[in-house]
């Protein structure tokens, strides 16, 4: 993903249309911790690429916006936690279209959460471990940005 990002960082560029920034969004998943340290080894390399990693994956920031946890867990068991009905009030399914809106009011606490997280765990080698926050905290300032603005 980040080899695919600098390429199309040079390509626009080339059309005179450069990126400011680009933003990686990887999940540990199941590839081998070589691969997964390439990604970050690369980006470091490049000022203006930041990687945001979910480890294990993504659904981690999910459950951040209902509890603070610091154990490690698997894939399936983060999908069982969010299936709680304390939590999402149904089975969770990863092309739910609605999850945004559903998280959205717990935005605060999933940003304390995930904070407190990773200055536990900083390494995106760590399970689990996450700094999607630091994306979503970007969003949210451009989207203030653009508000403020019109």
């Amino acid at each position: 993903m980040v080899d695919k990002a600098i390429e199309l960082k040079a390509a626009a560029e080339r059309l005179n249309q450069p990126f400011i920034h680009c933003w990686c969004v990887v999940d540990r998943d199941d590839h081998s911790e070589d691969r997964y340290k390439l990604a970050f080894e690369t980006a470091r390399q490049k000022k203006e690429i930041s990687v945001i990693w979910a480890n294990e994956c993504f659904e981690l920031w999910y459950l951040l916006h209902f509890c603070y946890r610091d154990t490690a867990i698997r894939r399936a068991d983060l999908y069982k936690e969010l299936s709680k009905p304390d939590r999402l009030h149904r089975k969770y399914d990863k092309s739910d279209k609605t999850v945004f809106e559903l998280l959205k009011d717990k935005r605060p606490a999933a940003h304390h959460n995930a904070a407190w997280l990773l200055e536990f765990n900083p390494s995106p080698l760590t399970n689990p471990s996450t700094n999607v926050h630091d994306l979503v905290a970007a969003l949210e300032k451009l989207q203030k940005a653009a508000s403020d603005a019109s």
